[in-house]
């Protein structure tokens, strides 16, 4: 990783072992693939090196071999002995390493099923879209896909979820889609899947960021099932060894009867005071109800995006009427309207990330400064050439 590879991949002959863990992580720290790698992962097959460098995905032994990375493989209890012939002979180092070569190995490479999958997806010109055709194949995909929330699961990690057949929550599970927070809006297909949730349930959770703890989530309706982290990696093990029984192994844990619901009180105010056709009277029922709850819930939504909460707000109302397919299009165009310094994405970001004086401002500053006018633009179609391409 890091520097290790910038000492390794630049060289003609890379030989990894059983030991190798090759990896580019440097986005998760806010930086980028460095030491040339930008040179060497987009010469590898297809968009392998692009998946790598943007997702940061460990390789191991032989697989580093089989995705281009390395040129040869061996087990390291040889690797002594390679080394001690390659140094006496190295005039025929060619000849010596032929039988490490990736072809004479009886291994499969990890991601060969993946791999038409992946040249399609990171195609795309943009990351957004990169994202938006992940989210849409998960949704799509012929193969039950299983997701395990364990742990923080908002914004990419809620698209990477909700939209497979098996989405499994623990007790360390924290759900949310706080974007409106930042000025953006709940992306990664959120207008298609929070809208389908009970009630007004979904416009709740999209307009206030509101954040689901554990059983919460399936509660919510958001996970197919419950498992207590301690057993999680078991369940897990147990799927993967015996895949054509996902739905007899989960069925155990489809509820979790034992686990209070903390928003089972204020469901019947969530469905009343969200049904309203505009954000604004959406607040004014809340104030009717005169409650503790409720103005806590007023205090949050004064605190976000008035254009993002009227953009969500007609992103979900469509967006129950729509396909995933056709979700995702409409969000790809509302986040092109995001990107410039005037938005309040801008200025969200700035104060929320950033200056981190938390004190936003947003242009218009209230909701009734936001014209019906300037949100339809928002969801205009964009050229054809720029429109995101979906099958």
């Amino acid at each position: 990783m890091g520097g290790g590879v910038g000492l390794s991949v630049h060289g003609k002959y890379r030989v990894a072992t059983e030991k190798t863990v090759f990896a580019m992580p440097e986005t998760a720290i806010g930086l980028f693939p460095d030491v040339g790698g930008s040179y060497f992962l987009s010469r590898l097959k297809g968009k392998l090196g692009l998946f790598f460098g943007l997702t940061g995905y460990r390789l191991k032994g032989a697989d580093v071999a089989f995705a281009g990375v390395a040129t040869h493989y061996t087990t390291s209890d040889k690797l002594e002995s390679l080394t001690q012939e390659l140094t006496s002979r190295s005039t025929e180092v060619d000849q010596i390493l032929e039988p490490y070569l990736p072809k004479n190995l009886n291994h499969q490479f990890c991601l060969a099923p993946y791999l038409d999958v992946i040249d399609e997806c990171f195609s795309a010109p943009t990351v957004e879209e990169i994202i938006s055709k992940l989210n849409y194949l998960i949704g799509t995909y012929q193969v039950p896909y299983m997701s395990i929330m364990d742990g923080i699961t908002m914004g990419g990690g809620v698209g990477l979820s909700v939209h497979g057949k098996y989405r499994v929550a623990t007790d360390r599970t924290l759900f949310a889609m706080p974007e409106n927070l930042i000025g953006l809006f709940p992306d990664v297909g959120s207008s298609y899947f929070l809208p389908r949730l009970s009630g007004k349930l979904g416009l709740f959770l999209g307009l206030t960021g509101y954040r689901l703890k554990g059983a919460d989530v399936l509660h919510a309706g958001i996970a197919t099932h419950y498992v207590p982290s301690e057993i999680i990696d078991q369940v897990a093990h147990d799927i993967i060894l015996n895949n054509t029984r996902v739905e007899d192994i989960l069925k155990p844990y489809s509820t979790a009867d034992n686990q209070e619901y903390s928003l089972s009180p204020h469901l019947k105010t969530i469905n009343d005071c969200f049904s309203p056709s505009t954000v604004e009277g959406i607040i004014e029922r809340l104030a009717d109800e005169k409650s503790e709850w409720a103005k806590n819930v007023i205090e949050t939504l004064s605190k976000l995006s008035p254009t993002s909460l009227k953009v969500t707000k007609k992103a979900f109302d469509e967006g129950i009427k729509k396909n995933l397919a056709e979700c995702l299009s409409t969000e790809y165009r509302l986040v092109w309207a995001c990107l410039n310094r005037n938005s309040d994405f801008y200025e969200g970001v700035r104060a929320r990330l950033i200056d981190k004086d938390q004190t936003p401002k947003w242009n218009p500053k209230v909701l009734r400064k936001v014209t019906n006018e300037q949100i339809e633009k928002r969801f205009q179609f964009l050229s054809p050439r720029d429109e995101l391409a979906l099958p």
